[in-house]
């Protein structure tokens, strides 16, 4: 395996969390520069939110002085300032001198793992082998089997909902044996639509109702298999390599398996 857990599964992650401090602490700058007190509290509770979720989603010494420095700040002001209508005298003043200090190191930042833990782990392999042991394939391809007898019935008069359900034809079929992060992208892509305007005027085609419910119940069975698998590729990691994972079925678009590395003295 050439990369690491921290690397090969966390990166991304850890990037989108990044990319999202990055536009709240910008936000925050720019705030704190105005007179509304409102926006300057609502920015830093913001980031403060931001800050704290990307250091729960490191180990303690893999985060940057910087970050720390966010949430001890952030955490700092909130404490004081209960409430937007709370002003405390030279508080903006002094958490607007702290980002300004950091700016360039938060705005810069490279994520490297490569030398964090020099165990290897093979979530690949562990992932395939669950993934092939589950029933995903043959779900996947039913969603798909359901979708395409909805658009052969001629029922559906409306070109958007047509080309709707095309799209989750489309996602369906070329992540149905895809990567983890693929798997779980598509999967949210494919709830996400289905919960949408488009899907509601579907359901009141009488023609395809019982599609519609049939479809819907084989996403219920898929969340199923999914949460097992994920509960399978959880207890496996936590056997084989001490690590503890965080998995969940919310499917947002930052969600995957969150791997925490225990501290040395733990």
């Amino acid at each position: 395996m050439e990369k690491s857990i921290s690397e090969k599964l966390l990166l991304n992650l850890i990037n989108e969390k990044y990319d999202t401090l990055k536009q709240n602490f910008l936000s925050m700058l720019s705030a704190l520069s105005g007179n509304e007190q409102g926006i300057k509290y609502q920015s830093i509770k913001n980031l403060n939110d931001v800050a704290n979720s990307l250091a729960n989603a490191l180990a303690t010494s893999d985060r940057p002085a910087w970050l720390n420095s966010i949430v001890n700040h952030t955490n700092g002001y909130l404490q004081q300032h209960t409430t937007s209508s709370v002003v405390v005298s030279g508080a903006n003043w002094r958490l607007t001198e702290e980002a300004w200090k950091i700016k360039n190191s938060v705005m810069n930042h490279n994520w490297d793992f490569s030398n964090a833990n020099s165990e290897e782990y093979d979530f690949d392999e562990i992932y395939k082998k669950y993934r092939e042991d589950s029933n995903l394939s043959n779900l996947f391809d039913t969603l798909i089997d359901i979708l395409s007898k909805m658009i052969d019935g001629g029922e559906i008069d409306s070109l958007k909902a047509v080309s709707a359900l095309n799209e989750l034809i489309a996602t369906l079929s070329q992540n149905k044996n895809s990567s983890y992060f693929s798997t779980m992208a598509s999967w949210n892509f494919v709830k996400s639509l289905t919960k949408n305007l488009i899907w509601e005027q579907i359901g009141s085609i009488s023609a395809i109702k019982n599609l519609k419910k049939a479809f819907e119940k084989t996403i219920a069975e898929t969340d199923l298999e999914l949460d097992n698998m994920h509960k399978n590729i959880m207890n496996e990691m936590k056997e084989k390599y001490k690590i503890t994972v965080q998995a969940g079925l919310t499917y947002k678009k930052s969600d995957s398996l969150m791997i925490e590395k225990k501290d040395k003295k733990v």
